[in-house]
């Protein structure tokens, strides 16, 4: 019988004879798969037994799948899971030691949802409120969100399932409510006047706790609509510190889109700006993404020019009317349907237009000609064993770009950090980031971060494919991206700027681009390298091992080949005649947002 420590780190050998030689483990089939593919390898003892104490409750089987499973052990029962209560009150930052607490209150309550025997009522619930999103990781951010709330509504949660759906409007109200923590305000050390005061909007607490019915939380909104009106009617110039006008600018963004105007995940800090999108659309080649846009860009449009308004008086009438339109009119669901998950979508959009400007070399033919070369197997690995990987004598090709236009995505391993290696994506980590952060180059600027060293564990990694859900923020400057491990919650010190990809290049004059990107999609599939990028010829020894590792080729760029071309995006102008869609859809969707907009100057219906 094998005995370890609490933080002995476990061997996949260690793990295979655990699993054969205990007869705790030795039925489960999912610890199998986690040992037999390497996914829990080099880890303590002490997370085994937390993931196999989750994992050791059958009710999860008989709702997710390995894959989705995986994700909860990686950012649910591992998340700050080695962080305790003192470490927490030491934290030198207030926002986050508030995170880390509602956090893992958040898990411990969805620890007892699931030993409770509550799991599969618990899970219905989440898939009504994430409707048409199947993003999973998504859906575990609701799932921390929602998960304290959750034993204070059965009754209500109860009635909503054998209901089957809900509107929007009850949709949202569902959410804020279980989302709602009246305790927050009196226990935050810091918070910004925006949401300090927030809850002004919002009726009282007695309220809001006994709801128990769909009846009731139907009430609850017309409640909830004849608070906002009141409240924002009352406001003068002086309320909330002098920032009354953020505070409607506020309810009528999530009156509108369900976003807070400012704050975290808000109008301000995801930057979708209307030029942005228009610059995306021209950009864009495929016809029905283009469409898409063309509905956002008339949305953000009528955004654009309430939230251009500083006069009180006139943003209190038009979040009256908006209130009063949404309350009162069908035409709302129009545009819900193409506004509900807006800031998803258009990052996503925004990944495929990088998906569609990276250069894909791998079909590149051996030989050569004016514009690039390419030899295959080139050059020869070491004998040695990487990351116990016998790489002795495999062979590497090589590509050499010397006129051929080019996008990629790069990333200096090691270059802000340590402990990052090329193993991580061959076999990904259960404990680590979450996400990876990349510069983007093409063959009018090359700006990446400097190597450390001349080692493996240094190289210039090049990606030439993601997926449209991996996109998390993007600048053409450095964020200053953060995030704690195993956490899907990934913060910024500079401004999210969302711009094409080329654009994002041309506009930077910092040391370089950033692109933060969730080290796997949704359907679990990670990014991987396309090639090693090296910066002189030959190649050293590291590199070309880094690539036999790896199995990808060698990649240099002969700059001596681009020095005469200008750094200028080349993209489509906005002509005085923009892009027109033409389809029914589009000419609904812009008859209900000019109805909402006439609704706003006072004309039509819902006024």
């Amino acid at each position: 019988m094998l005995d370890f420590k609490e933080d002995d780190i476990l061997t996949t050998d260690q793990l295979i004879k655990m699993v054969n030689e205990n007869i705790n483990y030795k039925n489960n089939k999912y610890l199998k798969y986690l040992v037999t593919n390497q996914i829990i390898s080099g880890i303590s003892y002490k997370n085994f037994k937390k993931i196999w104490k989750f994992i050791n409750n059958n009710d999860i089987y008989n709702v997710y799948d390995y894959n989705f499973i995986n994700l909860l052990c990686k950012n649910m029962v591992l998340l700050y899971n080695d962080i305790d209560d003192s470490e927490i009150e030491n934290m030198d930052d207030p926002e986050e030691e508030q995170e880390v607490y509602r956090v893992k209150s958040s898990i411990n309550c969805f620890n007892e949802i699931l030993s409770s025997g509550n799991l599969k009522k618990f899970d219905s619930l989440v898939n009504i409120l994430m409707g048409t999103n199947d993003d999973k990781k998504d859906k575990i951010k609701l799932m921390i969100d929602i998960a304290p709330n959750f034993k204070n509504y059965i009754s209500l949660i109860d009635d909503i399932i054998k209901n089957g759906k809900l509107n929007y409007r009850e949709k949202y109200a569902l959410i804020e409510l279980l989302k709602y923590d009246p305790d927050h305000i009196e226990n935050a050390y810091y918070l910004p006047v925006y949401e300090e005061y927030e809850r002004e909007f919002y009726p009282e607490d007695d309220t809001i706790k006994s709801i128990s019915s769909l009846e009731d939380l139907r009430n609850f909104i017309n409640i909830c609509h004849k608070v906002q009106v009141s409240r924002i009617k009352e406001l003068d110039e002086d309320d909330f510190y002098g920032d009354a006008n953020y505070m409607v600018k506020n309810e009528i963004t999530k009156l509108l889109t369900n976003i807070k105007y400012y704050g975290r995940e808000s109008m301000d800090t995801i930057g979708f700006e209307t030029s942005s999108l228009k610059e995306l659309r021209n950009s864009i080649n495929d016809e029905a993404i283009k469409e898409e846009l063309s509905k956002y860009i008339l949305f953000m449009s009528l955004i654009d020019s309430i939230l251009k308004i500083d006069d009180l008086r006139k943003l209190k009438v038009i979040a009256c009317r908006i209130s009063a339109f949404k309350n009162n009119n069908d035409s709302i669901y129009t545009i819900y349907n193409y506004t509900e998950h807006m800031a998803k979508r258009i990052k996503e959009i925004y990944a495929y237009e990088i998906k569609e400007k990276l250069f894909d070399f791998s079909n590149l033919k051996n030989g050569s000609n004016q514009q690039y070369s390419r030899i295959n197997s080139k050059f020869t690995a070491d004998s040695k064993m990487l990351y116990d990987e016998d790489i002795t004598g495999r062979k590497v090709d090589y590509i050499e770009l010397s006129g051929i236009d080019y996008v990629f995505l790069v990333h200096v391993l090691n270059a802000y950090g340590d402990g990052g290696t090329l193993k991580d994506f061959k076999i990904p980590r259960i404990i680590g980031k979450e996400y990876i952060c990349l510069s983007a180059i093409d063959e009018t600027k090359e700006k990446i971060a400097k190597s450390k060293q001349n080692d493996e564990e240094h190289v210039c990694l090049l990606f030439s494919n993601i997926e449209s859900d991996q996109l998390i923020s993007e600048s053409f400057e450095d964020l200053y991206s953060s995030g704690g491990l195993n956490s899907l919650s990934i913060t910024f010190d500079k401004r999210e700027n969302f711009r094409p990809i080329k654009k994002q290049i041309q506009l930077n004059k910092g040391s370089h681009t950033e692109f933060v990107l969730y080290r796997d999609s949704s359907n679990g599939k990670p990014i991987y390298p396309s090639g090693i990028l090296v910066q002189n010829t030959p190649p050293t020894q590291a590199e070309i091992n880094a690539a036999a590792y790896l199995n990808v080729p060698i990649v240099f760029i002969n700059h001596e080949k681009y020095k005469n071309i200008p750094n200028q995006v080349q993209l489509k102008e906005e002509h005085k005649e923009s892009y027109k869609p033409t389809s029914e859809e589009y000419r609904l969707f812009r008859e209900s947002l000019m109805e909402l907009r006439d609704s706003i100057n006072g004309k039509g219906k819902g006024r």
